[in-house]
């Protein structure tokens, strides 16, 4: 699939906890190589309502629990330096309310990464059904967009041809 930037949807790539943007770099130049419009946001750990906290209260994960439970499908090494740089995430951040959700009213694809140690596989899944997204089960850790870059890719692209087709 090759889409023209002036014609297809632009990709907006979106982290989750203890991440940043950089996370999506193996999907990146997959999405690039076909033509896509692709950004990744820098999406704040403080807080999903964008308060800032006083420095209470703030969540890191130890390397051992970041290498056993977050990166277990990645080389150790690699693993290791992203639980030396991950941000830390306010606790508050789990009580933050969204007033406009835009799930509701788009088309929405999932990627469930089967061996996560972190969010519950069970409560993914009911998330996914909850969006009516088109869902797809990788057999991976919490950080799938890092070892099977080209299998999320594949779903982003699949999502793009179908926006782009006006479904």
């Amino acid at each position: 699939m090759e889409v023209s930037p002036t014609n297809g949807p632009t990709v907006v790539l979106v982290h989750g906890a203890w991440a940043d943007g950089s996370s999506w770099g193996r999907v990146i130049p997959l999405l690039m190589k076909k033509g896509v419009p692709v950004v990744a946001v820098q999406n704040p750990t403080t807080s999903l309502a964008h308060i800032t906290d006083d420095g209470a209260g703030f969540l890191k994960l130890s390397v051992e629990g970041w290498i056993k439970d977050v990166t277990q499908d990645l080389p150790e090494d690699k693993a290791r330096v992203l639980a030396i740089v991950q941000p830390p995430l306010a606790a508050s951040t789990f009580g933050d309310k969204i007033t406009k959700a835009a799930w509701r009213t788009r088309p929405n694809w999932y990627v469930v990464s089967i061996e996560d140690r972190i969010v519950s596989v069970e409560l993914e899944r009911r998330l996914a059904a909850t969006l009516k997204a088109k869902t797809t089960e990788l057999k991976a850790g919490r950080l799938s967009l890092l070892s099977q870059p080209e299998a999320v890719a594949e779903v982003i692209l699949d999502a793009v041809t179908t926006v782009a087709a006006g479904a």
